[in-house]
């Protein structure tokens, strides 16, 4: 617990008297640290226990009370199988054949104030999609039925543009009418991954 509070506030040393919010602890803080202890305990603790008991010490003794769900391991499913859609899935599958779905898209722009290592950022989103399966899923319609495929292979969906020729409004527009065109540009379900980055 100490190695844990001590990397998410970044401190050196924490006691196990000390008071997390104290020490310059916050709500997302405390989601970091909840979501930790489930990760290295392997326990299921709510998030209002951190505030009601804010030290480690408080902490602790009522994680050592035995009261807690023990997660279970999560273990991919048989892949070679051909999985159903979700409902939420089922939702968008049917939206995206009858009109499109890009009433679904969320948009997003980070700025970067500094250089940007393209390299290092293609590697980021390889290591993120292979993490997370949704963002390898397809949906194929076999016979009368539509499924899930998740893709072991991949093209990494990472445009890179320049705008270092344009200054000022002009480039502000640009950038702009990308973003829009981006947000507007329909997802083939059937073949593309969810997810699309422009650098």
């Amino acid at each position: 617990m100490c190695a844990i509070w001590e990397e998410l506030l970044q401190l050196d040393r924490v006691g196990v008297h000390d008071n997390f919010f104290a020490l310059g602890g916050h709500s997302l803080l405390a989601t970091r640290v909840i979501s930790r202890v489930r990760e290295q305990l392997e326990i299921e603790v709510e998030l209002r226990r951190l505030f009601e008991c804010p030290s480690i010490a408080q902490f602790a003794q009522g994680l050592s009370e035995g009261s807690l769900a023990r997660l279970p391991r999560i273990t991919a499913s048989d892949r070679d199988a051909r999985p159903p859609l979700s409902f939420a899935q089922q939702r968008l599958w049917f939206i995206d054949q009858l009109e499109g779905s890009q009433q679904y898209h969320i948009p997003l722009r980070i700025p970067v104030r500094e250089s940007l290592d393209v390299g290092c950022l293609e590697r980021a989103l390889i290591r993120l999609i292979d993490r997370h399966e949704v963002l390898r899923t397809c949906y194929r319609e076999e016979d009368g039925e539509v499924h899930q495929l998740v893709l072991s292979e991949y093209e990494v969906p990472l445009e890179v543009v320049s705008f270092a020729e344009l200054e000022g409004e002009e480039k502000r527009a640009r950038i702009e009418g990308l973003e829009q065109s981006h947000a507007n540009k329909a997802f083939d379900l059937s073949r593309e991954l969810p997810i699309r980055v422009t650098w």
